[in-house]
């Protein structure tokens, strides 16, 4: 059976939405309410700020992306997307751009061989789910991060103009063939209406400091 999938609405103003590992806080690793993932040797360590979620909470966290490959990837540090699963009852932030956008290809971020840096990112949910039905509460949350694992098949795009002059299927074609994912484990979480508002990702790079 396929698995259910919702689209949050996403709240339009960004968190700090990609701070460079210059003044982003860095992932605290004594800190329990973490989740890793590594895939291909592309590692990411996602430190979230609070485990009570409801249905309008904000979710602020930051993230550390570590390439252990030994070719340089490119990363779309754009607006997170929020999903829920509703057959596995999970919340997934999306970070990085699955499908490019055509008409205005983001900034890419290049991670060398061996290189770590840091990012703070933050959504709002608004998922409407009745607090009386507790089967359908959200009961996880984890992070999907995508990145494209060779530059030189997509490094002709980065150009606005080339976007502007080539074909967008050939764009869309080349993206496609070169992404790849990171999936995290899924943690636990709290889900109540009368959830506590965490701290967004401004308050986290203050409070914890690289």
């Amino acid at each position: 059976m396929k698995s259910r999938v919702v689209t949050l609405a996403f709240c339009a103003t960004m968190l700090s939405m990609a701070c460079a590992s210059t003044s982003a806080p860095s992932v605290d690793p004594s800190e329990s309410f973490r989740v890793l993932g590594r895939e291909n040797d592309v590692r990411v360590d996602a430190q979230l700020y609070t485990r009570q979620i409801g249905p309008s909470s904000p979710v602020s966290l930051v993230y550390e992306v570590k390439n252990l490959s030994s070719h340089p990837i490119l990363f779309a540090p754009i607006e997170p997307t929020v999903a829920y699963h509703a057959d596995s009852r999970t919340i997934t932030v999306g970070l990085g751009a699955e499908i490019p956008v055509i008409e205005a290809l983001p900034a890419m971020v290049s991670l060398a061989p061996g290189e770590t840096r840091s990012f703070t990112a933050g959504a709002a949910l608004k998922l409407a789910v009745p607090n009386a039905v507790r089967s359908a509460h959200p009961k996880f949350i984890q992070v999907r991060f995508n990145y494209l694992r060779d530059p030189a098949g997509i490094e002709e795009w980065i150009d606005s103009s080339a976007v502007a002059s080539g074909p967008s299927e050939g764009l869309f074609r080349t993206w496609v063939e070169h992404i790849a994912t990171v999936v995290t484990n899924a943690l636990p979480i709290r889900w109540g209406g009368r959830e506590q508002p965490g701290i967004s990702a401004i308050d986290a790079s203050r409070r914890f400091p690289q």
